[in-house]
């Protein structure tokens, strides 16, 4: 794939992203994709992707474009772990992730990628983990044991199920993870991080699902 490919699959990519996180996924059209792109057509738009859906599936499999394999800034390994998690939950990956798993739903296959994806990831993440575990600021060691549990049960047990869930609800569950880490001795999901949940619940789901 040459770089005039790369830039065309890219902008298709980029434009379908911000569509599905503005207008959502089912309003948004592949006419509405090749609109926002201003340089592309239709055709090219199915050269790259069988469909709407096939675009959706890159977006999730890739993980919007965010290198989430790699441990956020920091001086040591507590830093670098909470400011991954931050990173993470920034409002237009969440808006997109809940999104893209709305539509997932509805289509197994789709979940199963996302669940190998997520495996990827966390495999990614340890080999990260592994070059910094002389690092003195975590005391925890269950850490490679945590992340896994933390990924798997806020993907499919929290951020899947979202908008089933009443804000009550909804910060338990981030509480309880919080309490697990606590207990272990992994300070990291401290209240800065369930501060920028509810603020998360709020714009996504709206204050008045209590």
């Amino acid at each position: 794939m040459n770089s005039g490919q790369v830039d065309t699959k890219q902008k298709i990519l980029n434009s379908a992203s911000e569509l599905f996180t503005t207008k959502g996924y089912n309003n948004t059209t592949i006419e509405d994709i090749v609109d926002l792109t201003g340089d592309i057509t239709k055709g090219a738009v199915y050269y790259y992707f069988e469909s709407k859906i096939g675009i959706l599936e890159y977006l999730l499999a890739n993980d919007f474009d965010r290198d989430f394999g790699r441990l956020g800034s920091g001086k040591t390994l507590n830093e670098k772990l909470k400011n991954y998690i931050l990173d993470y939950m920034e409002l237009s990956n969440i808006i997109h992730l809940v999104e893209a798993l709305d539509i997932a739903k509805k289509n197994p296959e789709i979940i199963g990628k996302h669940i190998f994806t997520i495996n990827d990831l966390i495999s990614e993440l340890k080999d990260e983990l592994f070059k910094e575990m002389k690092d003195s600021s975590i005391k925890c060691e269950y850490i490679i044991e945590v992340i896994e549990f933390a990924f798997i049960y806020l993907n499919m047990c929290v951020v899947l199920n979202v908008r089933k869930l009443t804000k009550a609800e909804f910060m338990k569950k981030m509480n309880f993870v919080k309490d697990v880490c606590k207990a272990i001795k992994l300070d990291i999901f401290d209240d800065e991080i369930i501060g920028r949940a509810e603020y998360l619940y709020d714009e996504i789901i709206g204050k008045n699902n209590l």
